[in-house]
């Protein structure tokens, strides 16, 4: 059959993967996306010229076959969200041609295979949402054309290799979640200056945040919380273009110093709760958009309560009960007042009862 392109997005297709589309031997495009196929990916895909190739979405299991990486001409693979399974075979390494590498939201294991230091023409490589282990690859220096590198949620262990360095062509770093006791100071990335969004939650990583990160003048997102940073917040952050950002996520630090008037009257979504600031002249814990809730220490000279480290009442208990009618009205059911819950929740909050009995925080 003469067939060269196959598009079958979204149509609700269900059952197990035909092997039969191995007999396609014209196709170049395989594109399932967001259907319900289960079962094994066919080992004879492998003898497919195949340039594009997604199942995204979705029930897809077992391992992914070695006759994949026999798709020499193979320039996009995506098999994102599925229930795919075991180590990734070494095989996919040979896939010279490869720019888009999409494996994220899946239940793989092992390491990533150092064979796969030979896809040099990488732009995108995702591997979110897997129980993959081991260190981050130092081969990753090999990618010089990536745009785009994903690494959150495994398994993985820090530090960030050295070689991050020399990925100057990123836009987007995600990392978070690294396990094992190694800290890091901030790793180098002073010539990545493209930066569009830049993701290192939960990296173990220690000392002061560089000053550097001013100078990446498109930077729209950045997530550095649930480190070990300290020291102040660098003057040079102000050189961000503040008015396009979207969001900067300083949480659950151990930053000191005094909060940045600048900060204090940013329009846009700044998280600075659950850290050690010395001093702050904040009016309140929630200043438009900017969660100040726990960011300072406890010797911190405010009378705000909120502000503090760990949250401390600010009098002795009064109440022993709690009712609150989620995102409601206050009401009245079975003889309990409930309080009202009716604020809109932001990405980054921090929002108070009227009559003081409890609080609600996005983030921390």
């Amino acid at each position: 059959m003469n067939l060269a392109i196959s598009l079958l997005k979204g149509l609700n297709i269900s059952g197990i993967f035909p092997s039969e589309f191995g007999n396609l031997t014209q196709l170049t495009q395989l594109d399932l996306t967001r259907n319900y196929l289960n079962g094994s990916i066919p080992k004879s895909l492998g003898r497919l010229p195949l340039v594009t190739i997604s199942f995204l979405g979705n029930r897809l299991s077992g391992q992914i076959p070695s006759e994949i990486g026999d798709i020499v001409t193979l320039k996009e693979l995506n098999f994102e969200d599925n229930l795919l399974e075991g180590p990734l075979p070494s095989s996919l390494g040979n896939l010279k041609n490869l720019q888009k590498f999409m494996l994220s939201a899946n239940n793989f294991t092992g390491s990533i295979p150092e064979s796969f230091g030979k896809l040099k023409n990488l732009t995108n490589f995702r591997i979110d949402g897997s129980s993959l282990s081991g260190k981050i690859p130092s081969f990753i220096g090999n990618w010089t054309k990536i745009e785009r590198l994903d690494l959150q949620g495994t398994s993985m262990e820090g530090p960030i290799p050295p070689a991050i360095s020399v990925l100057k062509t990123l836009k987007e770093l995600r990392i978070s979640d690294l396990k094992g006791q190694t800290t890091m100071t901030f790793p180098n990335l002073k010539d990545l200056t493209r930066m569009v969004r830049l993701e290192l939650r939960n990296c173990l990583i220690t000392g002061p945040i560089p000053d550097y990160i001013g100078e990446m003048e498109g930077l729209k997102t950045l997530d550095l919380s649930s480190n070990r940073l300290t020291g102040p917040i660098p003057d040079s952050l102000q050189d961000l273009d503040l008015e396009s950002i979207n969001f900067v996520f300083l949480t659950n630090n151990s930053l000191s110093g005094t909060i940045p008037g600048w900060i204090l009257n940013n329009k846009q979504n700044f998280d600075l709760s659950f850290n050690n600031f010395t001093e702050s002249a904040a009016p309140g814990c929630q200043l438009l958009d900017v969660n100040l809730a726990s960011s300072t220490s406890p010797s911190s000279n405010t009378s705000l309560s909120c502000l503090k480290m760990n949250l401390p009442c600010s009098g002795k208990p009064r109440h022993h009960s709690l009712f609150i009618n989620c995102g409601g009205p206050a009401t009245e059911f079975d003889g309990n007042e409930y309080d009202a819950d009716g604020n809109l929740r932001g990405i980054s909050t921090f929002s108070p009862s009227v009559d003081g009995k409890w609080a609600y925080s996005s983030t921390g």
